[in-house]
């Protein structure tokens, strides 16, 4: 099969196999270049990630009680669990079960402080 007459880059020969009757890869031949466009249109469109389950509208303004966080944290979630399984999924994944483990302790604080006042 003959090789691509086209250059890399970095002025490299192309090392892709020409199209049938032409010179050049995909890739490097002129007369693909609207089927090209189209494919890094297609391919952007493929490679999106949908939004998740989560109301955005949920969020509060501003972010002052556990309560906010724990609902920041919910939207986060609900994002999360939608998006292509990957290395980068599963770590915004346990870090967001850190961060859950970490507000319940501390809304965990408050209602035992909040009943050691009621006491006195």
């Amino acid at each position: 099969m003959a090789k691509c007459h086209g250059k890399t880059r970095t002025g490299e020969a192309c090392k892709m196999p020409a199209q049938r009757g032409g010179r050049y890869c995909f890739t490097h031949s002129p007369a693909t270049r609207r089927a090209q466009a189209e494919a890094r249109k297609k391919g952007g469109r493929n490679r999106k990630t949908p939004h998740g389950r989560g109301d955005v509208d949920v969020i509060p303004e501003q972010i002052t009680t556990v309560k906010h966080i724990e609902t920041l944290l919910d939207y986060i979630r609900h994002e999360l669990l939608v998006m292509e399984n990957g290395i980068p999924r599963a770590r915004a994944l346990l870090a967001l079960a850190e961060i859950y483990f970490r507000a319940l302790e501390v809304g965990q604080y408050e209602e035992r402080i909040r009943a050691l006042e009621e006491r006195k």
